[in-house]
């Protein structure tokens, strides 16, 4: 007979099924059935529970850094990650890996995105920004991995989107003020010619 791990629960995606980590683990439904029982054991079993899923998350995260975000099936084919069918530490690792791939990602962009012609248009700047953005986060297959990207990628869309509108402000202040300058001297030249 077969037996499926009470940790994880099937998700329909485009892509097909996804495992996802439930929102729960066998500590904290110990807790849920015992706290009928004896209601002062329900805190205690708790804080144990999400105790346990905390530290899975911190060495995910760890691990997540120490590879540098690679993917978790790369990461435990290389050997870096140790195998494990942890639901929560795996979907915590696909999260942070994603992030960290999306910062690298999303920072590359906006770095060649100095350069574009639309610089100077916060509108086409924004627009093709978003563009190029979410063309990078198509890499992102999966729920956990998407979730991680989005994290990072949406504060630095509007980061950059911040700063091109603070850039602009000051160019065409700038502008403004060389054309007074210019007018002005034009102006006074005309002036003593007529004298």
């Amino acid at each position: 007979m077969a037996t499926i791990n009470a940790g994880v629960e099937p998700v329909a995606s485009p892509v097909g099924a996804e495992v996802q980590a439930a929102p729960t683990n066998s500590l904290l439904q110990l807790a849920g059935a015992l706290s009928s029982v004896n209601s002062e054991l329900k805190p205690t079993l708790l804080q144990v529970g999400q105790e346990a899923k905390d530290r899975q998350d911190i060495k995910a995260k760890r691990d997540a850094m120490a590879t540098s975000g690679a993917a978790f099936a790369d990461a435990v084919s290389s050997g870096r990650v140790d195998p494990t069918r942890n639901p929560w530490y795996i979907q915590q690792y696909e999260q942070s890996s994603a992030a960290i791939r999306g910062q690298q990602a999303v920072s590359s962009i906006i770095d060649d995105a100095q350069s574009w012609a639309e610089r100077n248009d916060p509108a086409a700047f924004n627009a093709k920004l978003t563009q190029a953005i979410g063309e990078a986060g198509k890499q992102f297959t999966g729920l956990d991995q998407q979730t991680g990207f989005n994290a990072v990628a949406q504060p630095l869309l509007q980061q950059a989107q911040s700063q091109n509108m603070a850039y602009n402000t000051t160019r065409i202040k700038q502008e403004h003020d060389q054309n007074i300058s210019t007018l002005a001297t034009t102006s006074i030249i005309s002036a003593m010619k007529a004298n």
